[in-house]
Formats: C-alpha cells, structure tokens, sequence
C-alpha cells in the first residue's frame, strides 16, 4: 500500500520530538579556574587530639572567663584585618563570567518516536457495483500467514443467485417487447407523414365544399324548391281548366252518362291530387328554404371548422407523437441495456463475494493508520459468521512482513533540519541492543494533528529477526555536526538577525557570525578565534 504525502485522517500518532543538543564542547579552562580556587582557599583543619583536649578546658570556663574570652577574640579578629584583601574580593564577586573559546566536536541530533509498518500493505474492501447485502459465512482468523490466492473471507449468496436467475429468465421477455415497440415506431414513423398530409387535404377539401355549397348548392337548391312550387301551381291550374272544359263539352254532346261521370271523375281526380302536390310542394319548400337550406349550411361550415381542428391537432400532435414513441423505445432499449448491466455486475459481484488474498502475507483485521491497527476490534465483530460488512470498509489488510519501513512524525520546529536522504539510527524497542540503519524517504509538509509532519525513513530488507508491522522505536537522526567547532553559551550572543557580536574580556565589542546552535552554545562561524575570551553575562 502507497501512503499519500498529504494529511492523513486517521488518529495522530502521539510523537516524542526532543531535540537533544549533544554538544561536546571542554571547558578546560573553567575546569582549572575552579580547582585553582580550590588550592588557594584555606583549609582549617582539626585533629583529634586538639578535639579532644578542648572539650575539658570547655567544661572546666567560667562564665567570667567565656566572656573574656569571647571580647579577646572579637579585638583579635578586629586588629588582623587586611583592608586589600577584602577589596579584592569584593572585586571578584562583581567581574561577569566568562568563556575561552576553543574548537571542540559540536553536534545537532533529534531523536523521535517511530512505528514499523510493511512496505507494501494491500487493503480489501467490498465494493458490490449492485449488490448491497454483504453477510459474512466464514473468515480467517486474525493475524493469519496466507498465501496468493487463498480464501479470506466467504460472504451468503444464495438471494444473489436468486436474482441474477430471474434477471435472465425475464430478458428473452424483454427483448422480444422491444422488438415489437420497434417494429410499432417504424410503422407509426412511416405513417405520421401521410397522416398529416391527409389531414392537411380533409381540411382543404371542406373548404372548397363551403365555397361551392354557397356559391352552388344552396342557390340552386332554393332556385329548384321556388321551380317546384311554380310547377305543382301550373299542373293544379292545368288539370283545374281541363276539368272545366270537359263540364262543358259534356253538357253539350250526345255521349252517355256513365262515360261522362268517369272522365269527369278522373278529372276532377287529377286537379284534387295537384291540390294535394301543390299544397305537399309548398310545404317542403317552406321546409327548405326555412331549415334544410340553413342547416345543411350549417353542417357544411362546422365540417370545415372540425376539419381545421384534425388538422391543427395532426399537426402539432403527430411529430411530439411520433417524438414520445422515440422516447419511449428509446427508454425501453436503455432499460434492457441497464438490466444487461446490473446482470453483468451481479455477476461480478457474485465472483467478489469470495474474497482471496493478493498476495503472500499476513491477514490483519481492519485498515492501518500511521501503522496502528485501530479498527481491528469493530472489524472483527463484524467479520464472525453473520455479520454484517459496510461497502467499500476496509475489512482485511494484507501485510508482507518485509522489507520493513519506519512511520513518524516530526515537530514542525524540525521541518527546517530535515532533508531527504537523511540518515537515522534505529533502536527497536524489541530489541535494545540492536541499532539500525534508516534513511529519510518521504517527508511532508501537510501538517497532521498536533501540528506535526508526516515522515517515512526506509530500511534495509530484513535488517533484524523478529521485526514486524506494528512495533515501535525510536530514531535519533543526526542532523549536524562539526568536529571543530567554536562555540560560546547562548547567552553571549547579543543582538538580532546579521547585527550579531559578543562582549570580550577587555569589554570591546566584537561583531560575529553565527551557526547552528543547540539549547546550550551556538556556533561562531567568523569573528572569533581559539583563546579569545567572551563574557557571558
């Protein structure tokens, strides 16, 4: 597994970062001044015979001769005073401290808290495309020695079996609907356009039916209704004269009187049916003219008004028509797709449902967090037979026991003095006695809780037995040194930035440049030279 560079979410490892100032400065010098002072203090001493005979001579005083006594050692004291010899000291107690300069080893280490972690860490996470119940058969045990290939984890199958059988039952079903609703588009696409051109015609045709019914029809159909009353009054008014004439003519011939009452008779017949037509003919072309004629008008421009209707409605009704079924195959077809698709992942979550190790390595329960396995007591309730596993959780962890790296974290006041390919000294906490070689590999600058930083240092392959992911150590990286150094106490470095100096013995004021400096000394790169001496105060 590949650690980011970037902030990691996990809990923080707590970090030791005590910068230890090993500088390895001889103050010979001071060393001699002190025992100097030693040799010339005086030494009062007192035998044991001297004890001895004044505890007699203490018992057998007076109280007059202890006061005498007493007042003859205070004028002893008083008359053997040397007035130099306390001037001089008091001139000792008030001259500042001081520093000899001299080229020593001076070094800069950090030493910090790590934690061993493999190099390649392989996390296992489910991660169903489809499927979402993931109930746990069996495991193996936590901290078990697998190998490529062999079965982690084995999770139910039976319902998704169960689905994926009823997914291909219903896609012969599926697919032969589809078939049906193309070949319903291709015809309803082939249609839509003679639809719309025979309504555009039925619209057209009833308009010029209402032009020729008013200009034709109905003119006409008047003009014939007005003939048929002037007919039927002409045939009554003919039939009505030859009725008279025959009165007449049989009133003056010799013809007899039978033949006559049946002429007469058929007459007479003939003028009361031309009544009756006339009287019928009237009537229908009152009817006509009154209600045929305008109703027929009527109809003949609510035609066109509905022909206009189907018209407008094949118009704008057709095209989104024939647009929605294109939709809709469209819909139907990525439905069928779609149920390809999550057959095709169900499948594949099937295969997923038997989880096998990668790789060669240790099984651990959980993921790891800067080398701290802090899940692995939820993981694994989760991971007993039943249990239940959240998608994409990472549940198991593949180790490979080597080659080993080391994870910590460094204080920020540190990010200046570090540099890749730093060395480090290594002393597992397992193992004491044994030191290590380490190398800075990744460092970043992406601060982590606690306002430290992320950093990596390589090692060797199998650098020790009986190392593993998890363990801890600690790391002591050297980051200076200079066999020859000059140094002087921090204190006396006066001033800031490049306006640096230091006060000499004779009080002058001497500029300098300074180097690195630990909670003790600092450097003196320029300015100052072996037997210089600096004050301190």
């Amino acid at each position: 597994m590949k650690y980011p560079r970037s902030l990691f979410t996990g809990a923080a490892l707590a970090v030791s970062c005590t910068l230890i100032g090993a500088s390895s400065i001889i103050a010979a010098d001071d060393a001699k001044s002190d025992q100097a002072a030693e040799a010339k203090a005086p030494v009062k001493e007192t035998t044991k015979d001297q004890t001895d005979k004044a505890k007699p001579a203490a018992a057998e005083n007076k109280p007059k001769e202890a006061a005498d006594a007493k007042a003859k050692t205070e004028d002893t004291d008083k008359d053997n005073t040397d007035p130099a010899k306390d001037e001089a000291e008091t001139a000792k107690d008030a001259a500042p401290a001081t520093h000899t300069v001299k080229a020593a080893l001076f070094e800069l280490s950090v030493e910090i808290d790590g934690t061993f972690e493999s190099a390649r860490m392989t996390e296992i996470a489910l991660s169903p495309e489809a499927w979402g119940d993931l109930t746990v058969v069996e495991t193996v045990d936590h901290g078990t020695l697998v190998k490529k290939g062999d079965v982690l984890v084995k999770l139910e199958t039976e319902d998704l079996k169960d689905q994926i059988r009823e997914l291909e039952l219903a896609r012969p079903g599926a697919e032969l609907a589809l078939k049906i609703a193309e070949e319903e588009f291709n015809a309803l696409e082939s249609s839509t356009p003679l639809q719309l051109k025979a309504a555009r015609e039925a619209k057209t045709r009833a308009e010029q039916d209402l032009v020729y019914y008013e200009k034709v029809t109905k003119p006409r159909s008047i003009d014939s209704a007005h003939w048929n009353v002037t007919s039927s009054e002409f045939s009554l008014e003919y039939n009505q004269e030859e009725l008279d004439q025959l009165r007449k003519m049989y009133a003056a011939d010799d013809l007899t009187e039978e033949t006559e009452e049946i002429i007469v008779k058929r007459a007479e017949y003939s003028v009361e049916s031309s009544k009756r037509s006339l009287d019928s003919t009237r009537n229908r072309t009152e009817r006509s003219l009154t209600t045929t004629f305008p109703r027929e008008h009527a109809d003949q421009r609510q035609q066109l008004e509905q022909q206009i209707i189907n018209w407008k409605k094949a118009e704008s009704t057709l095209p989104e028509t024939l647009k929605k079924a294109r939709l809709d195959l469209a819909a139907q077809r990525r439905g069928l797709e779609k149920s390809a698709d999550n057959l095709s992942e169900l499948k594949t979550d099937l295969a997923a449902m038997t989880v096998i190790a990668p790789h060669d390595g240790v099984a651990y329960f959980g993921a790891a967090t800067r080398g701290k396995w802090l899940t692995t007591a939820n993981i694994e309730k989760k991971l007993r037979p039943s249990g239940k596993l959240m998608p994409h959780e990472v549940i198991i962890t593949v180790v490979q026991t080597a080659p080993l790296q080391i994870r910590t974290a460094v204080a920020e006041t540190q990010l200046p003095n570090l540099e890749i390919g730093q060395s480090a000294e290594v002393t597992p906490t397992s193992n004491p006695d044994a030191k290590l070689d380490a190398e800075l590999k990744t460092l970043s600058y992406v601060p982590l809780a606690g306002n430290t930083f992320d950093a990596v240092f390589s090692m060797a392959k199998n650098p020790v037995a009986n190392l593993f992911p998890g363990m801890t150590c600690k790391l002591k990286i050297e980051l200076y040194k200079n066999p020859k150094a000059l140094t002087v106490p921090k204190a006396a470095v006066k001033g800031e930035g490049k306006d640096r100096h230091v006060i000499l013995s004779d009080d002058k004021k001497r500029p300098v440049k300074v180097g690195k400096s630990n909670d003790k000394h600092t450097e003196i790169t320029s300015g100052l030279k072996e037997g210089d001496v600096v004050k301190t105060k």
